[in-house]
């Protein structure tokens, strides 16, 4: 039974997920909820939260999710948006799956984005735990193209090629492969599922 009070905008790069969750929290405002917003504060692209087509809202960068509960913004919040949870995954997935249960048995809505496949085309595991521990609403952004073809054509997998090289990576990386504008070696492209796989 899908839990309604945990949200989970997933899909590849590029799809849209920070822009929904940004105007999910906007939304949620305007209902009468207090929300705060976290995100992983290793995370090197921005401040805040950021969308490609400009939409900003202020977070807090946390180490991790225990560490967020002891905010008192978070104590305080009706709801919570997590963006890039996928950070928030190996040595720290089970406190990330142990601090989200804690909120949702506060009553706290949740609302999180992430990667749903890492660019070794394999599940993100907090995903895969999140989706199996929680059941949450899976809202799947699609505004991701491949443009390796001349139609219009949906990705669903996000590609990693080597800055240096050109080559393609598709293993031997962690699930985690952060990307630091300041000393970029690794670009990413939101592909098809047939380009991703060829």
């Amino acid at each position: 039974m899908v839990n309604e009070k945990f949200e989970v905008f997933s899909g590849p790069m590029a799809s849209g997920k920070t822009r929904a969750a940004i105007q999910r929290a906007n939304e949620l405002e305007r209902l009468g909820l207090s929300v705060v917003c976290l995100k992983p504060d290793f995370e090197l692209r921005d401040n805040g939260l950021n969308s490609r087509n400009g939409l900003q809202r202020s977070a807090i960068g946390v180490q991790s999710l225990g560490r967020a509960a002891t905010l008192k913004e978070v104590e305080l919040a009706d709801a919570v948006i997590i963006d890039e949870l996928f950070f928030f995954n190996g040595k720290l997935i089970d406190n990330t799956v142990d601090t989200t249960s804690d909120w949702l048995s506060a009553g706290k809505l949740l609302v999180a984005t992430t990667l749903d496949y890492s660019a070794m085309g394999e599940l993100m595991s907090v995903y895969e735990r999140i989706v199996d521990e929680h059941h949450p609403r899976i809202i799947q952004c699609l505004e991701a193209e491949c443009r390796n073809h001349d139609e219009v054509v949906q990705a669903t997998r996000t590609q990693i090629i080597e800055q240096a090289t050109g080559c393609i990576i598709r293993e031997g990386l962690s699930e985690l492969v952060p990307e630091d504008p300041n000393t970029p070696i690794y670009e990413y492209r939101p592909v098809c599922l047939d380009c991703f796989t060829t």
